[in-house]
């Protein structure tokens, strides 16, 4: 069983849908099922405090039949404690005071807080807000490496190794910024596709920072250019004047 806990005020005896047991229930499940933190679902991002779900599963849920689901939810959102929009796949449930509901007062520090975190709140508050800041900075660079590898090639290999290269950076402590990666992209479109490959692989295995052009015997792709063709001189005078049986003179003996 889960051991997190949410917060029910007394206050809650005084709330006008206390006595309705129907909407009372429905409320206290939505706020057990209620997200503490922004995440991903599907292709949606679920704010703190907001559910995702369905009439149909509250009902299974709860025991409830889905009429008195939907009776429940419109009570809600009638006084304003809940608030509804649809997706595709689910409709998106939000309390709308979820976090004064859940809030804990500065005064309130928990056994584990005490043990471990004595700093001051304005300290605490500002620490917070400098890592929200930087996962919010690392997500927006892991997304710019996505959308930079493939507006840059549609090779499946190459976009692999691109990013292997971005993650062994990371794992230096040398991570890359958005303009690292249009420098390395930049570099990379000068060379052939094979040797943009071998320059990658050669720089992950050897723990660099940066690409260089491949020690190895990369076969390069035939140029439009070349040609198979023998140019040979005698051959070319003898085409050149329209006489196949001429052949060059002999050289003279002393």
């Amino acid at each position: 069983m889960d051991d997190t806990w949410i917060k029910l005020y007394r206050s809650l005896l005084d709330w006008c849908w206390f006595k309705d047991a129907n909407t009372l229930q429905v409320f206290i499940y939505l706020l057990l099922k209620a997200t503490i933190k922004d995440i991903g679902v599907y292709d949606i991002t679920l704010k703190r405090g907001e559910v995702a779900a369905s009439i149909s599963t509250i009902s299974v849920d709860t025991g409830l039949s889905g009429r008195n689901v939907l009776t429940a939810i419109n009570h809600l959102k009638s006084t304003g404690e809940v608030t509804s929009r649809i997706c595709p796949k689910f409709s998106v449930f939000t309390v709308v005071k979820y976090d004064q509901y859940q809030m804990v007062p500065t005064s309130e520090v928990t056994s584990d807080q005490q043990a471990t975190d004595k700093r001051p709140t304005r300290q605490r508050q500002a620490t917070d807000n400098t890592k929200r800041k930087q996962e919010k900075k690392n997500t927006r660079k892991q997304e710019y490496i996505y959308i930079a590898r493939e507006n840059f090639t549609n090779d499946e290999e190459l976009r692999g190794l691109i990013l292997d290269f971005y993650e062994a950076r990371a794992e230096m402590k040398k991570p890359m910024t958005d303009r690292a990666v249009d420098m390395l992209l930049n570099k990379l479109k000068k060379f052939p596709l094979v040797q943009q490959k071998a320059m990658l692989k050669e720089a992950i295995l050897g723990g660099w920072q940066n690409i260089y052009p491949s020690k190895q015997s990369v076969k390069q792709p035939q140029s439009v250019y070349s040609s198979e063709a023998s140019y040979d001189l005698e051959e070319f005078k003898r085409r050149a004047i329209g006489m196949k049986d001429w052949h060059p003179p002999k050289e003279e003996t002393a």
